[in-house]
Order: structure tokens, then sequence, then C-alpha cells
């Protein structure tokens, strides 16, 4: 039988990999965004970018979230939105997800109407266990969002987020028993 805390994980998981296939899926248009005609700002600044998106889409999630974190520092250029989502984004590859969460806010920030970020937002929160927090988000997204698969998952995370944690104590006390129990019938 499967614990609540691992359903929650699993659930989680796979509201995540939803997100993560989707954001791929929209990584065309993010390229074209970063592409040469775009007015972000120097060629520098767009060099870095390209960088990073290109370690981002190799695998290379620490690599790029260096790059990101210098990109989206501010320095003359302010970062935009985008910056923000692909930092939170490299955050989230390396089990950052607190960090993730703040990239995704500020992304949220330049970009109020964004339901990718509003998603984005709440499984991190919820991956940073942080379910009030993730909860209040889900909320606050369900009530501006307009899609229909955006509204899923946002429901989808609100139900995970309001299901209590069992206390990582007891939890571990009853594993670490039925362990040695079953050690010693070995």
């Amino acid at each position: 039988m499967m614990s609540r805390n691992n359903c929650r994980l699993l659930l989680l998981n796979l509201a995540c990999l939803t997100s993560l296939q989707s954001a791929d899926a929209q990584n065309a248009q993010s390229l074209a965004y970063l592409g040469p005609n775009s007015s972000l700002g120097s060629t520098t600044l767009d060099t870095e970018r390209s960088k990073a998106q290109n370690l981002y889409q190799s695998g290379q999630f620490a690599q790029a979230l260096l790059l990101y974190h210098q990109i989206c520092s501010g320095r003359s250029n302010p970062p935009t939105a985008l910056d923000f989502y692909w930092l939170g984004e490299s955050y989230a590859h390396t089990e950052q997800y607190d960090h993730a969460a703040k990239a995704f806010s500020e992304a949220m920030k330049l970009e109020t109407g964004n339901e990718k970020l509003q998603v984005r937002y709440a499984e991190s929160l919820l991956s940073s266990h942080k379910l009030e927090q993730a909860a209040e988000a889900c909320k606050a997204a369900l009530g501006v969002v307009k899609t229909e698969a955006a509204r899923q998952k946002l429901l989808l995370l609100l139900k995970i987020s309001s299901k209590p944690e069992p206390e990582a104590a007891m939890q571990r006390g009853k594993l670490n028993g039925l362990w040695q129990q079953k050690s010693m019938e070995r």
C-alpha cells in the first residue's frame, strides 16, 4: 500500500512531467524569441541567452542556471519574464524548488497573465513543501486562468497541496521499525 506522502510525490511528479513536456513542446517559440531580430538589448546579452538555452537544451542544467542567473542579475539591460522563466526551469531541474518558485514569481511580475508561469510557480512551491503557499497560489491562479489545461493542472495541484503531509519523524520511525523487523526475519 502506498503512503499518502508517496502518492503526493507521485502525483506531483506526473504534474511536473506534464508541465515539462509542455515546456519542451513550446521551445521553438522560446528560441524564436531569442533570435537575432529580437529587441532584447546588446548582442552580448543575446549571445548569453543563446548559450544558456543551448546548455539547457543539452541537459546541462547547472551550467544553464549559472548563465541565467547572470542574465537575471540585472546589469544595464533588465531581465525579461522569459529570462526568469528559464532561470526557474533551470532551478527546478537541479531540484532547487524554492529558488525556482522565486524565479517564477519574478517572471509573473513581468508577465502577469501567463498561465504557464502560474502553474510552474505553484508546482515549485509544492515541490519545496510549502503546501499552504502552493494552495494559495493555485486558488489565486484559478481565478484568472482561461484555458482548461491550466485549470486542470491547478485543480490537481490544489488537491495535492490541500492534503496534510505526514510528519517526517513519524514516517521515518515507522520505516526504520519495519526495516529492522524485516532484517531480523531474514
